[in-house]
């Protein structure tokens, strides 16, 4: 019943944790059974109450048993929370193709392709509007989608990339999600997602002025963060310590060197200077 019901939703079912070892132990001689029912749920159990490195080799056998889109599904969320981004792109694809109304897929691959080496925005957009037409209102990440497409239309600009209507699209991103925010974190939570502080520290006005004169690709990019008001995109606070300063990239900054060196795992997969560095 345990792997029944961590097959339908393995967020649903909670234990005692001194309960988990021993309900490992007794899954894993399930899984050597005879029985393919039987083998399946022991997996269940195993990859649901394992750490997402070591869950990932039984839903790994779970697929190779019965592919199914909700094996592709809870896949796709461990390769994520490793930021492996191919992986994730790979998986989410499948369980798409197998389950055309997952949408929370297309949230997944709009992920993986913005922290892909090159950002593909195209396809960027393309899978967050899909996500968005699909997701229902209360969905945990609607907001995170459309500060996603909002950071990738700000790119966009930043990299000169003609388009008249990406500073209307950008506007109206920002404006649902923050319409959707207030709503969806009574649910599930505060939002803080990276795309969401780097769009507040976004100078809208001065990036739209810039954009509509012209200006070069480079004078965008260092005119588009907010030189006045500051935000730290780690820790969102706007005090200023001896050591803050900007990252090379121009794209984002920083209260402190702590916050910088917290926030790099997560900032080197999309920071340009590093990128430009490895060529």
């Amino acid at each position: 019943c345990l792997g029944k019901a961590y097959e339908l939703d393995e967020k649903a079912c909670m234990m005692d944790v001194k309960m988990i070892p021993v309900v490992k132990s007794f899954a894993q001689g399930m899984i050597s059974a005879k029985d393919p029912s039987t083998r399946r749920s022991g997996l269940w159990v195993l990859s649901s109450t394992s750490e997402p490195i070591a869950a990932i080799p039984y839903l790994r056998q779970l697929l190779r048993e019965t592919p199914s889109a909700r094996v592709y599904e809870f896949l796709t969320c461990m390769f994520a929370f490793l930021e492996l981004w191919k992986d994730v792109r790979t998986t989410a694809e499948k369980g798409i193709e197998l389950h055309a109304s997952w949408y929370e897929g297309h949230y997944f691959l709009a992920q993986a392709f913005s922290r892909a080496d090159k950002e593909d925005s195209e396809a960027v957009l393309r899978h967050c509007n899909l996500f968005l037409e699909k997701a229902p209102l209360d969905a945990r990440q609607r907001p995170d989608a459309h500060y996603l497409a909002a950071q990738t239309h700000a790119s966009d600009l930043m990299n000169g990339k003609e388009n008249k209507e990406s500073i209307k699209e950008l506007r109206e991103h920002v404006r649902k999600a923050k319409e959707i925010e207030s709503y969806v974190e009574k649910l599930w939570g505060p939002i803080n997602c990276g795309n969401k502080k780097f769009i507040q520290m976004l100078d809208m006005a001065n990036l739209e002025k810039l954009q509509q004169k012209g200006h070069s690709k480079k004078t965008i990019k260092n005119s588009s963060i907010d030189m006045g008001q500051k935000t730290c995109v780690f820790c969102s606070s706007s005090e200023s310590q001896s050591n803050a300063g900007s990252c090379p990239c121009g794209d984002v900054w920083y209260c402190s060197a702590k916050c910088q060196g917290s926030h790099w795992k997560e900032h080197k997969v999309a920071c340009s200077a590093r990128k430009t560095k490895a060529k």
